[in-house]
């Protein structure tokens, strides 16, 4: 097959396919690879389904973040008492880890911000299985022992941490939904 100056095959160029070239610098591609399978991978998949993922991912990660803060308004409404539930994040966390995984799949679908919410989602679930096991270690989930002291500030910060993690996926979560309907009919390439 012949290189055109476009970077593409003149076969492939000949039958209308609407992706851009691969433009990659000082890199040919030897004529049996298949080049616009490759520029498939590459391109960044702004289609239906996965702005749904993204969608429906940043909904379920914001839920445990904000449930707390709309029942305690609730309360508040109520009896005029201001309480917040700062275990909730951990109870809702099949949610959170729910809508993390959508937007770590439309992350790879659209080849942007992977990095961000694998880290983010695996720091998230270490901290919350660490702060899990070491409650249990302690005899703090039992009861046995009274929430004081180096061991209750251990599990709050390890709570805390998966707090901020799920923030992360959050807010990463926004910016991939910027990043999906802000160049909405636009290719880029690499």
């Amino acid at each position: 097959m012949a290189k055109t100056q476009r970077g593409g095959s003149a076969a492939s160029q000949r039958t209308g396919n609407s992706l851009p070239p691969l433009r990659v610098k000082a890199m040919t591609f030897p004529d049996w690879l298949p080049v616009r399978a490759l520029e498939r991978l590459v391109h960044m998949k702004r289609d239906t389904f996965t702005n749904v993922l993204a969608t429906a991912g940043t909904v379920m990660a914001w839920i445990p973040l904000l449930a707390p803060f709309v029942f305690s308004g609730l309360l508040y409404g109520r009896s005029h008492m201001w309480r917040v539930d700062y275990l909730m994040p951990a109870e809702l966390s099949p949610v959170a880890l729910a809508g993390a995984g959508l937007l770590l799949w439309a992350a790879l679908r659209a080849h942007s911000r992977v990095r961000l919410f694998v880290w983010s989602l695996a720091v998230g679930i270490g901290l919350l299985v660490g702060s899990q096991a070491m409650a249990v270690m302690t005899g703090l989930a039992s009861g046995a022992t009274e929430p004081v002291g180096w061991r209750w500030a251990v599990v709050l910060a390890m709570l805390a941490g998966y707090v901020v993690m799920l923030l992360a996926v959050a807010v990463g979560g926004l910016t991939l939904l910027r990043d999906l309907f802000s160049a909405r009919g636009t290719e880029k390439t690499i």
